[in-house]
């Protein structure tokens, strides 16, 4: 999966900012897909359900050039959410074996928002970051489908 994006936190002063990356561990889904045959061959379908995700670490540092290490850091985190998209599907029929599928897809995932609340040492305070992760991935594959018949 592509990174998820970039959690910023701003400071009041007049310090530059703290920054780390967000990257997606895992996923997966549950839904539904409904098509319509443009052609005998190509099939076209929106598709919508439920997902769930799991983000890596963050390892915060100081955007500056070049970027200054910092001992903060947040703990993995999972979020659950919902996603849509869609996309097309070809039968290769070039092939001499039957039942390959070509299938491009877009994908929009939105997940739940939270409150990340965590001690950075020597602070005196706690840092708060509200993050509400949303992953757009783009997919082409190569398909077998068992049991297939033209």
């Amino acid at each position: 999966m592509w990174p998820a994006g970039a959690a910023t936190i701003n400071s009041t002063y007049s310090a530059p900012a703290i920054v780390a990356d967000e990257n997606e561990r895992w996923a997966w889904a549950a839904g539904a897909r409904i098509g319509y045959l443009v052609a005998p061959t190509v099939l076209t379908y929106v598709n919508g359900g439920y997902t769930e995700t799991k983000f890596d670490q963050m390892n915060f540092s100081v955007a500056v050039a070049p970027p200054i290490a910092t001992s903060i850091t947040l703990q993995g985190q999972s979020y659950r959410g919902w996603f849509i998209g869609g996309g097309m599907e070809f039968a290769l029929t070039i092939l001499p074996i039957p039942g390959f599928f070509w299938r491009n897809e877009y994908r929009y995932s939105s997940y739940q928002s939270a409150d990340l609340i965590f001690q950075v040492s020597g602070a005196p305070f706690p840092v708060a970051e509200h993050i509400r992760p949303q992953v757009q991935t783009l997919a082409t594959e190569l398909v077998y489908k068992l049991n297939w018949t033209p």
